[in-house]
């Protein structure tokens, strides 16, 4: 029993590495290369430095206390969230997303004057809409903490059968 459990674990630690090496060969370095292209002609270095100046910003603005820990928050995000940090892995998502000539595509289209337009104001639509959600869970905030109230009240024990 015990060597066929160890043949059982041996046998799904193959598959597993097979399987991780079948995802990590889903897309050639050319397709990386475009993925990135893709990234940089879309903003995201722009819009995730941006992003993260407004997180810092709206949490030493809501936390005065957090002003002090900016020092540490800002040096911490930059090495860890920042773009240089995550295109890698960023890129890797859009080459395994996207065949090679799509990406070819999305780089066109985003060079156009339209696809310029988008990354231009795509951050102010994703902020409105952004916005909106706020906007209706604060009109319905009281309907969700009525229903949040009734997990904190007890359950009304279930009704005794009569014996027959």
């Amino acid at each position: 029993m015990r060597k066929q459990c160890m043949i059982l674990v041996v046998s799904l630690l193959a598959f597993c590495g097979a399987a991780r090496a079948a995802e990590t060969l889903a897309y050639t370095a050319a397709e990386l290369k475009q993925a990135e292209e893709l990234l940089v002609v879309m903003g995201v270095p722009k819009q995730m430095q941006e992003m993260t100046q407004m997180m810092l910003s709206a949490q030493t603005a809501n936390h005065p206390q957090a002003a002090a820990l900016r020092g540490i928050l800002e040096p911490f995000f930059q090495k860890y969230i920042s773009y240089d940090a995550l295109k890698g892995d960023m890129a890797i998502i859009y080459a395994e997303t996207f065949t090679g000539p799509e990406l070819k595509e999305l780089i066109a289209l985003f060079k156009t004057p339209i696809g310029k337009k988008f990354v231009e104001r795509n951050p102010e639509l994703s902020a409105r809409g952004a916005a909106l959600g706020q906007k209706r869970i604060q009109e319905h905030l009281p309907e969700l903490i009525e229903r949040l109230r009734t997990l904190d009240k007890p359950a009304a024990p279930a009704p005794v059968p009569a014996a027959k």
